[in-house]
């Protein structure tokens, strides 16, 4: 037989070729599906008080057999009649389950997630005008509040003006204006909101500079001086704060009023809250309100000191320093420290003024006695007892009274020798009498016992030390001593 090679390759080779195939393929492929329950979604994510049909279907199965439904959570999410119905937030598991006539059984789950969505969303400040670095927070409020996420979304539709972070922190950048949306982030429920802060952002202020007076009185108001730059900033509003507003407090224009001595610093800041402030240091000026003094009349000798002490009120006057000046200066005058020199006999009038201005003063009498407080103006020898002598003597004074005094006596003999000599041994008793001031009293009450004066030719007596009242005393320089003579 003649077989046609055409006719052979067109029949015979391509039904070699499938049989050769057929035996290459696993015996699975020419098996029949045994059928199958298949739901469209393996997981549904719900909102509470919601509900949705269960999608499913039965592969290879020629007729389908009657499903059942069953939840193992229905306080969650319950289902009926293939519906599934979210009651509270929470998960739970809902159970698909079919049986042929044939006893053949079918079977599927979903994962069901029940979420409170939220409602509600609000956000503060819808508006807002800050400064270039400056920063701000979006306030945001959500209902209801058990909604089971919170969590926001910021973002800003153009970042070369305002930048916003996850925590809804919000920072100028450049001078324009942008938006900043907030949306909330249940996008599984597909229930987001939304809302929007309007930013403009403005130049804001880099230099502060504070003029102004360095002091206030007590009491009194001074205002302090500001400049700001640029010139343009929008944002000029100022915040005053006092270092120390028992010192001094500060208004919101800058005025600042003293309330007690002291020294605080006035501080002027950007309210943009960029931190760029200004500092000014102010001293509140207590000033002298009363001047007083323990002696208001004094009495010095001739040629003496005497310090004056001058009290201040309040103790806390800031400037203590006093001026002094005298009426009558060729008789006294009173240096810067307060100490009076006695200069003449006489009386003059020193004052003390305050020097802070406030014209406080207080006036003092002085009085200078004579360096030489009395004198001797007349002696006479006792007829009964011839070494006795009674002395006239004068208080020189015009305000101090003389209450003794000591006295030295010399005696010299025809030739002018002198032959003995007492030194301050002989006293007038302070208390045996007392001479006024302008006065001249006779001590013929008790006279002076001295011996060997019946027998000198020639004695000499001197003043040497005078008491006053009060235990004052003074004692008299040697050239400076009153003294009488006599011959005999």
């Amino acid at each position: 037989m003649k077989i046609h090679s055409n006719r052979f390759t067109l029949i015979i080779l391509p039904c070699l070729i499938l049989f050769m195939l057929s035996l290459s393929l696993p015996l699975a492929a020419f098996t029949e599906d045994e059928g199958r329950l298949c739901v469209q979604e393996n997981k549904i994510i719900l909102a509470k008080g919601t509900s949705k049909k269960i999608e499913y279907s039965f592969t290879n199965v020629e007729k389908a057999p009657r499903v059942t439904f069953a939840s193992d959570q229905p306080k969650i999410a319950s289902v009926q009649s293939g519906k599934i119905y979210a009651h509270n937030a929470g998960q739970c598991t809902i159970t698909l389950s079919s049986e042929t006539p044939e006893g053949k059984v079918f079977a599927a789950s979903i994962h069901v997630v029940v979420e409170i969505p939220v409602s509600r969303l609000s956000v503060t400040p819808a508006r807002i005008s800050i400064d270039e670095g400056a920063s701000f927070v979006i306030s945001a409020k959500l209902l209801p509040a058990d909604a089971s996420n919170t969590s926001l979304l910021f973002s800003s539709d153009n970042e070369s003006v305002a930048s916003v972070q996850s925590d809804g922190t919000v920072t100028g950048i450049g001078s324009g204006e942008c938006v900043i949306t907030v949306t909330t982030n249940d996008r599984n429920l597909k229930t987001q909101k939304t809302e929007n802060v309007k930013v403009t952002v403005h130049k804001p202020v880099t230099y502060i500079s504070l003029t102004g007076p360095n002091e206030v009185d007590k009491g009194k108001k001074v205002n302090l001086s500001y400049e700001i730059t640029p010139a343009d900033a929008y944002n000029k509003k100022l915040v005053w704060t006092s270092s120390d507003p028992s010192v001094a407090t500060v208004s919101a224009s800058g005025q600042v009023q003293g309330k007690k001595a002291g020294i605080c610093t006035i501080t002027a800041s950007s309210s943009s809250g960029i931190g760029v402030s200004s500092s000014h240091t102010i001293q509140v000026i207590q000033k002298a309100e009363k001047l007083s003094a323990d002696e208001k009349n004094i009495i010095i000798t001739e040629g003496g000191f005497f310090k004056q002490h001058v009290h201040i009120y309040p103790e806390d006057t800031t400037n203590r320093a006093l001026t002094w000046s005298s009426g009558n200066p060729e008789i006294a005058y009173a240096d810067e420290n307060g100490v009076i020199s006695a200069l003449s006999p006489g009386t003059a009038k020193i004052y003390a003024k305050s020097s802070d201005g406030s014209d406080k003063s207080i006036t003092f009498t002085v009085t200078v006695e004579p360096k030489v407080p009395v004198e001797i103006t007349g002696a006479r020898k006792s007829y009964i007892r011839p070494d006795t002598i009674y002395l006239d003597i004068k208080n020189l004074l015009t305000k101090r009274v003389v209450t003794g005094f000591d006295i030295s006596v010399a005696l010299y003999n025809a030739f002018g020798d002198r032959i003995y000599a007492y030194q301050d041994v002989f006293s007038a008793p302070e208390g045996t009498f007392r001479i006024l001031p302008g006065k001249t009293e006779k001590t013929d009450e008790f006279g002076f016992d001295i011996p060997g004066l019946s027998a000198c030719s020639y004695f000499e007596i001197r003043i040497t030390r005078v008491y006053f009242e009060k235990g004052e005393e003074a004692e008299i320089p040697y050239e400076s001593h009153p003294a009488i003579s006599f011959w005999q």
